[in-house]
């Protein structure tokens, strides 16, 4: 037995809020609209979750972890009326990126998979498995195992992506939270005795 529980890294109140189609609001006290949902914070998410006891986990002597890049079903992806070597490229891209994302997530010695439980690699195969023969898959050793590698990898396949018309932003997506959740950061960092925050 351990005792567990969640921390709200935005510290955000466990307040009712009301539910609607298009999202929640906060209702700072007041009672709701008639035939308006209501649900706690925590149970959209958000919010502190005090600890409680549970189950401790379990103990293993191994870790298995198998992950697979589908190219028959990258083959399937469409992107409209464009052209052949468009479609290639951006098939290419997509690729190159899941293997990018493999390799970030566990390219590393060591996995922080949660709090007291750090996986160590004893061993890592990176392979293609191409058609078969006789019954058996064909299997060959990919040189893309380091961050390094699948960076390079992305790169390059980016630069042909372009090539083909392909538009990708340079500079990164800035992600805002909506009203309701700007909302609720406020308040907490006001209770908290922080002071204003910013739209970010």
């Amino acid at each position: 037995m351990r005792a567990a529980g969640r921390v709200d890294r935005l510290n955000l109140a466990g307040d009712t809020v009301a539910v609607t189609e298009t999202g929640w609001s906060p209702l700072d006290g007041a009672k709701p609209p008639r035939g308006v949902a209501t649900a706690r914070m925590s149970e959209l998410g958000h919010g502190m979750i005090p600890p409680s006891e549970g189950i401790g986990g379990v103990s293993v002597k191994a870790v298995h972890r198998q992950a697979t890049v589908s190219l028959a079903q990258l083959s399937s992806l469409r992107f409209g009326y464009v052209s052949e070597e468009f479609a290639a490229a951006g098939r290419a891209l997509l690729a190159s990126i899941a293997l990018l994302g493999d390799r970030l997530a566990f390219g590393a010695p060591a996995l922080h998979l949660r709090s007291g439980c750090d996986l160590v690699v004893v061993s890592e195969q990176v392979e293609w498995v191409r058609r078969g023969q006789d019954g058996v898959p064909v299997t060959q050793p990919m040189e893309c195992t380091t961050v390094r590698d699948a960076l390079a990898l992305f790169e390059l396949a980016l630069e042909r992506a372009r090539k083909t018309g392909l538009e990708w932003p340079a500079e990164p997506v800035r992600v805002r939270p909506n009203a309701s959740l700007q909302q609720a950061i406020a308040k907490s960092y006001e209770v908290a005795g922080i002071g204003a925050v910013g739209g970010e």
